[in-house]
């Protein structure tokens, strides 16, 4: 079932699906996956699935194939789930590493600046490894990493973010206050960005196929 709930809200103006780009929705409704795993889900139901997520990733292969996660993501939009569980349970949770990961991509889909920042900066604190399977192969990302790619950029795994401002103009508008790091998370954002500019300069790393 491809069709929004009729009790589902708009967000940012427009139905929650169509935050997705048409070409990765489409293609996720084409799955297989979605067709066996995820077009009867219900709010109740959907958090089932989540826990089954092994990797993260938009599409792999040579066709495009999308990633179960990305599949989860768009029935979660489909289904709007309350922002208030989502972050207050599955974010907040820390033995599902996946869990949070896709909780993490909803709330930058759906949330307000704001609640945004207040809610993923803490997160900077995870720096667990993730598997990703792209479209070139198998790789190792972290928590972290993701994190601040949702905070900072416009699209992350095939996705493409709402439109978000940067920190200080939200704060320049009174409505957040000057970000606290939690401790020894600016030193690990330092280390992990001379780790980065390392990398570059040695040509860079083969991409990691287990771990």
């Amino acid at each position: 079932m491809n069709a929004t709930p009729a009790y589902v809200q708009h967000i940012h103006g427009k139905d929650p699906q169509f935050l997705l780009g048409k070409i990765l929705r489409l293609r996720v409704y084409d799955s297989n996956y979605w067709k066996l795993n995820c077009a009867f889900l219900e709010q109740d139901t959907v958090v089932k699935r989540m826990l089954e997520l092994q990797y993260v990733g938009g599409t792999f292969g040579a066709y495009g194939e999308p990633s179960p996660f990305v599949c989860i993501l768009l029935k979660m939009l489909q289904v709007q789930p309350p922002l208030e569980l989502v972050i207050n349970k599955l974010l907040a949770q820390g033995a599902h590493k996946y869990v949070r990961a896709v909780a993490a991509f909803y709330v930058r889909m759906v949330a307000s600046p704001v609640t945004i920042y207040t809610t993923l900066e803490p997160l900077r604190s995870d720096n667990r490894p993730l598997r990703l399977r792209d479209g070139s192969g198998w790789a190792m990302v972290h928590m972290d990493d993701v994190i601040h790619a949702l905070l900072n950029d416009r699209h992350l795994y095939d996705v493409d973010f709402p439109h978000l401002p940067p920190r200080h103009v939200v704060e320049g508008r009174g409505d957040l206050s000057p970000i606290m790091w939690p401790e020894g998370v600016e030193d690990e954002a330092r280390r992990r960005a001379r780790e980065i500019v390392e990398n570059v300069e040695q040509g860079g790393q083969d991409r990691a196929t287990d771990w």
